[in-house]
């Protein structure tokens, strides 16, 4: 998990692993990024170890929100295909990102 965190400046906001448990999606609000992950092990080689290898940063548009204590519900990452990951912050703004 610290391999994850150290990607990114500030706290990590969101993560999913891909269908295959192979491909981890983080985002953090500090930095407006998304990294893409491989974890040789599947979930817990990536939660774990220090075995994830960094595939690709992303920076996005930043989340509009009233109050930072509403982050955690506001964005989520949801793999739609096996390397197409939708971002959804909040009710009304939505993209997609390909791994």
């Amino acid at each position: 998990w610290q391999v994850v965190e150290a990607a990114h400046v500030g706290a990590v906001t969101a993560v999913a692993f891909a269908t295959d448990g192979r491909t981890l999606a983080s985002y953090s609000v500090g930095d407006n990024r998304v990294c893409f992950w491989q974890t040789s092990s599947g979930f817990l080689g990536g939660l774990l170890g220090s075995s994830a290898k960094l595939l690709k940063k992303c920076t996005v548009s930043p989340v509009t929100i009233a109050s930072k204590a509403l982050l955690m519900d506001t964005v989520r990452l949801v793999w739609v295909s096996e390397h197409k990951l939708m971002v959804l912050k909040g009710n009304s703004q939505s993209f997609s990102l390909l791994c």
